[in-house]
């Protein structure tokens, strides 16, 4: 049979870790909401891109001098360009699956909070309900990680120091790389 201190200290470590499970469930979150908004600008900026120099293209035709007819070609090579990344890049479908990465991180986050917060009775068979849990979200965590878009070393900072402003001090931000692998 164990002892009191030994069931406070195994409870004790599971609210633990879901507590950092929740910060970093939360740091990806951010991650990913950031870079979907980046891949949606950027989807914007190049269809803008792409209206202004076909417009352009097609009212430089419009005109006789042959100077102009050369821009309009420049203006139709650079347009065809914009829309070939457009096409190839798939800024909208990136935008998609880092906002969808970004739900699921969120809704994890969510469950994990649960459990760090909630007080459970101190009993063994409460405490093995809520072990069992966290190795649920433990490993839920794992099969997000594995279906998610890569996210750059700049836009996981980002979500770090904001992280910082939501959770309290003993959040550690990593120096340098998260622990979960996204490269």
């Amino acid at each position: 049979m164990m002892s009191n201190e030994s069931q406070t200290t195994d409870l004790e470590n599971i609210r633990n870790y879901a507590k950092k499970l929740t910060e970093d469930a939360y740091t990806l979150a951010l991650s990913h909401f950031y870079r979907a908004n980046w891949w949606g600008k950027l989807h914007y900026f190049w269809g803008g891109a792409a209206i202004i120099f076909s417009a352009a293209a097609g009212t430089s035709l419009l005109y006789e001098p042959p100077e102009l007819q050369k821009i309009a070609g420049l203006f139709a090579l650079c347009s065809s360009i914009i829309i070939a990344l457009v096409t190839f890049a798939k800024p909208h479908k990136e935008e998609q699956d880092h906002y969808r990465s970004g739900s699921r991180f969120i809704t994890l986050y969510y469950n994990a909070w649960a459990i760090w917060k909630v007080e459970y009775a101190r009993n063994t068979e409460e405490e093995k309900k809520l072990s069992d849990e966290l190795h649920k979200l433990i490993k839920e965590m794992g099969e997000i990680d594995k279906i998610s878009p890569r996210i750059p070393e700049s836009t996981w900072i980002k979500a770090l120091e904001n992280c910082k402003n939501h959770f309290d001090e003993s959040y550690v931000i990593p120096v340098k790389k998260p622990r979960w692998k996204f490269w």
